[in-house]
């Protein structure tokens, strides 16, 4: 008896797909600072930055978060890379 060859057609599932960019504008009060929070999601380089400061990750792990604080009350943030799967930014002490 002959074998029989099923075929099934999945979709392609990219890392890079999962990755994404997040920016915006925090206005926070005074006596606070703005801050910026990536998730680190998968293997890839997460860059997080808030007001001047920021912090590029390249280490292979995955699973956590990258904080970076400013030093302003104002400032612009962002995350970006590869290995970002979310990002926002928010007003801390």
């Amino acid at each position: 008896m002959g074998a029989i060859l099923l075929g099934v057609a999945l979709p392609a599932v990219a890392t890079a797909a999962s990755a994404g960019s997040w920016s915006g504008y925090q206005s926070c009060p005074i006596s606070t600072v703005v801050k910026a929070t990536g998730h680190k999601g998968n293997s890839g380089t997460i860059k997080v930055v808030a007001g001047g400061n920021s912090y590029t990750d390249t280490t292979p792990g995955s699973g956590y978060n990258v904080t970076v604080p400013s030093a302003s009350s104002s400032a612009n943030w962002s995350v970006t890379g590869a290995g970002a799967t979310s990002g926002y930014g928010y007003c801390g002490t």
